[in-house]
């Protein structure tokens, strides 16, 4: 059974419970906006413009909470282990997803997709091997039964 954390105002009693949110600074904002102005076309729906700066949003604020410690939380080493895995897998994810992403608007075939699979898998000399140890720890990080040799 895995000890989940603590936070240091519920432990002291002082919050029962509460709520930890991320202020999007006006900088991040624009940042954001510069962006998706980048990939929005000038003919397309505003709309969808706007469901672009949201959905950005959405990703800055899910990155964010997987890739900083709310302030006050209190973990123990295997947290911590669990925590740096959380990140290292998040920012894997997300660099996949874009990729993805790019790949699906495309609109390539299947034989395409194979294509760039298979030259990836060649390009980094990628072995079966390879993939029966991935599939190893990442069925021990997803059970909580990892160790630190990722």
């Amino acid at each position: 059974m895995e000890i989940q954390p603590t936070h240091l105002l519920s432990d002291l009693g002082i919050l029962a419970s509460f709520s930890i949110s991320k202020k999007v600074s006006r900088d991040e904002l624009k940042k954001i906006t510069t962006k998706v102005k980048k990939v929005f076309k000038k003919n397309d729906d505003p709309i969808i413009f706007q469901k672009m700066i949201i959905d950005a949003l959405v990703e800055n604020a899910k990155l964010s909470a997987n890739l900083d410690i709310p302030p006050g939380l209190v973990l123990n080493e295997d947290n911590l282990k669990k925590l740096n895995l959380n990140e290292y897998y998040t920012q894997l994810f997300i660099l996949s997803q874009s990729l993805s992403k790019k790949l699906f608007d495309k609109k390539l075939t299947k034989q395409q997709i194979c294509f760039i699979i298979n030259f990836f898998v060649n390009a980094f000399e990628i072995t079966e091997m390879d993939f029966d140890q991935f599939n190893q720890n990442f069925q021990k990080f997803k059970n909580d039964d990892f160790d630190s040799e990722e």
